[in-house]
């Protein structure tokens, strides 16, 4: 680690290519003479619990400079009330946060790889094209709620003066709403946790609130072309009830 005030976890064998379930082994700094290191449970989706019945990492040797710390131990293959390692391969997960040796959150410091111990080979690393994926995500999301949604508001707003303002409201409401299932199901196919987390729960709320939203406007536009009148009755709700809802989703 380089950094003498910090913390980094290995996860062995989790359930879910997450923090479900896995085996921790946690080393963090308590002074430039000493460090703590210990196997944790895990307990989902929040800081680990330290095993207080089962502690076999054996610290072998260690050094806190000025600017890193290096820490070697061992762990038993086949620890106690834990799933064996085995020559297969393995899922690790790990994760740091070089500014804090307290179990703080560590951001974006994390990763996976799935290792065969006994080779000593790297079966398998997605985490490279997870955050391609997840940068991706990232700009489109950016595009379609600072871009086109309020370009499309806009239009239908100020622009009713040009003949095709509801053909141009519609088709960026649509283009918008692709990208946001699109990018947003590719982002959630990278996470292992996108039900449990609040970015996650968020992200598909809005995700079928879109739906609805471009469905009413298809309803209000039908409306406005083949009634006599779209200001009352069902279709007076239906409009206010996109108009709410289109608010909403740029707020």
């Amino acid at each position: 680690m380089l950094s003498n005030n910090a913390w980094f976890g290995l996860g062995f064998n989790s359930d879910d290519n997450g923090m479900i379930d896995a085996d921790i082994v946690l080393a963090r700094t308590i002074d430039f003479a000493n460090i703590e290191i210990a196997n944790y449970k895990s307990a989902g989706y929040q800081p680990p619990v330290k095993d207080e019945e089962n502690q076999f990492i054996k610290l072998l040797k260690f050094n806190v400079s000025s600017v890193s710390t290096q820490v070697e131990f061992s762990r038993p293959l086949a620890a106690p009330n834990r799933r064996p390692i085995t020559n297969n391969p393995t899922t690790l997960i790990y994760a740091w946060n070089p500014d804090s040796n307290g179990l703080s959150y560590h951001g974006g410091n994390r990763g996976s790889l799935k290792i065969n111990f006994f080779s000593a080979t790297i079966a398998q690393s997605a985490e490279t094209k997870n955050r391609l994926t997840r940068l991706l995500h990232g700009v489109a999301m950016f595009i379609t709620w600072s871009v086109l949604f309020p370009l499309s508001v806009f239009i239908v707003r100020y622009w009713k003066h040009v003949d095709t303002y509801l053909f141009q409201h519609r088709n960026m409401q649509i283009v918008g709403g692709v990208s946001v299932s699109t990018f947003g199901a590719a982002a959630m196919a990278t996470a292992d946790y996108q039900q449990r987390s609040i970015h996650g729960l968020v992200g598909i709320s809005i995700y079928s609130i879109v739906f609805a939203q471009i469905g009413l406007g298809f309803i209000a536009i039908w409306g406005l072309a083949h009634l006599e009148s779209a200001n009352r009755g069902i279709m007076r709700g239906i409009r206010m009830a996109h108009f709410i809802l289109g608010t909403s989703l740029i707020v």
